[in-house]
């Protein structure tokens, strides 16, 4: 996944839920925990869908390599006492149903497939045994994986054989 999509989920989803950005953090980064309500995001499962279409591009030779591609994004909503994150995640999912968020996800190249049930992760934590109210659920979503390659092209081909008719040909690139 780009940078561009990572950034457009993750100011998306803080949003959506009502939180400040730094209130939302990648899966694995290296730091404290921070206080609640906290929101992590882990994409994972990525895989394209089909073959590549090969467009050209504006240059000569180049092109670009398209494919569609579907990840998981993984949500996790770390509550304050008497919250109720598995409510909380269950409005984000709804969300994404939203004529206005889907023509911000249509915009940033993105589509909302569908959400995989909520499960509810809410437990005992640390020696003082609070309970520490979490849940998750797994986001699916596609967008168009993009890889621009420079294989070139063929200036000119030329054919030399015997036929009934005794022809040589040039076939030339009329771009010049």
């Amino acid at each position: 996944m780009v940078n561009e999509t990572r950034k457009f989920l993750h100011d998306t989803i803080a949003d959506l839920l009502g939180l400040e950005k730094k209130s939302v953090i990648w899966n694995r980064q290296n730091g404290y925990k921070q206080n609640t309500p906290l929101v992590t995001l882990m994409a994972y499962s990525e895989q394209g869908e089909a073959m590549a279409d090969m467009l050209p591009t504006e240059n000569d030779g180049e092109y670009d390599l398209k494919t569609p591609t579907q990840f998981v994004l993984e949500v996790q909503y770390f509550g304050n006492k008497g919250t109720f994150p598995v409510d909380i995640l269950s409005g984000l999912v709804r969300q994404w149903d939203r004529p206005t968020v889907i023509d911000l996800t249509q915009n940033a190249g993105v589509a909302f497939l569908y959400a995989d049930p909520i499960q509810d992760l809410t437990g005992l934590e640390g020696n003082d045994q609070v309970y520490e109210p979490r849940a998750a659920v797994d986001l699916h979503f596609r967008y168009t994986a993009v890889v621009t390659d420079e294989p070139g092209y063929i200036d000119t081909v030329e054919v030399h054989g015997e036929t009934p008719r005794s022809m040589d040909w040039t076939i030339t690139d009329d771009k010049e």
